[in-house]
Formats: C-alpha cells, sequence, structure tokens
C-alpha cells in the first residue's frame, strides 16, 4: 500500500479535527447601542479677540534719538512706548511700510520688526 504525504499527514491530524455542527438557532442578536466617542469635542481654552487694524513694530538700536523715532510714528498715525533700547510702536496696517522708511532714513543701527495683533 502507497501513502502519499497527504495521507499521512491526514492521519496524524485526524483525532485532532473537530467537525462542528452548525448552528440551529435562528434568534436574532439584539440591536446594541453604537459606542458612545471616548474624546469629547474640546472647547477653545481663549476667545479670539477682534482684531483692531493696527500692527505693533518693534525698533531696537544703539544710542539712537529717541525723539526722531517718536516723531516717525507720530507721523505715521501711530502711538508709541519707550522700553529701554526698544521703541514700540503701534501704526494701522498700510503705514508700516512708510514707517519703517522713516526710520531708515534716519541712518542709525536699527532693526525693525512688526508683527499683526
Amino acid at each position: 500500500m502507497k501513502f502519499t504525504f497527504f495521507t499521512i499527514f491526514a492521519i496524524i491530524l485526524a483525532p485532532f479535527v473537530v467537525l462542528a455542527a452548525p448552528a440551529t438557532t435562528t434568534e436574532h442578536p439584539k440591536p446594541t447601542e453604537p459606542p458612545k466617542s471616548t474624546i469629547a469635542p474640546s472647547k477653545p481654552t481663549t476667545v479670539p479677540t477682534k482684531f483692531d487694524g493696527y500692527s505693533k513694530c518693534q525698533v531696537q538700536g544703539f544710542k539712537v534719538n529717541r525723539i526722531a523715532i517718536v516723531r516717525c510714528c507720530v507721523q505715521n498715525h501711530g502711538s508709541s512706548q519707550i522700553q529701554g533700547n526698544t521703541f514700540l510702536c503701534r501704526v494701522p496696517i498700510g503705514r508700516e511700510g512708510y514707517y519703517r522708511k522713516c526710520i531708515y532714513d534716519l541712518h542709525y543701527a536699527t532693526t525693525t520688526s512688526c508683527k499683526y495683533y
């Protein structure tokens, strides 16, 4: 008698194979509720402020004429503050370019940066 690989394999596994009978129950599972989300939508922590149409320009320089810098700010419809070697000027948007040019024309070694708030 000639045995093939599959026949030997079937003889070895035959004691371990359990044939399961098909389920004869006709009960339908009860509908379940959809899973509740564990992640709640987050609320913003800060309320965004209304944009006021001004940009805040900061000028830093060493041994500059404070009056001239403040005059440039006022000429461009801004309000200024002085903190040491830093000058803060709030100018309307569209005027910050003129403000930068006015500072540049003073020929001081300064850096000017403007941010929108």
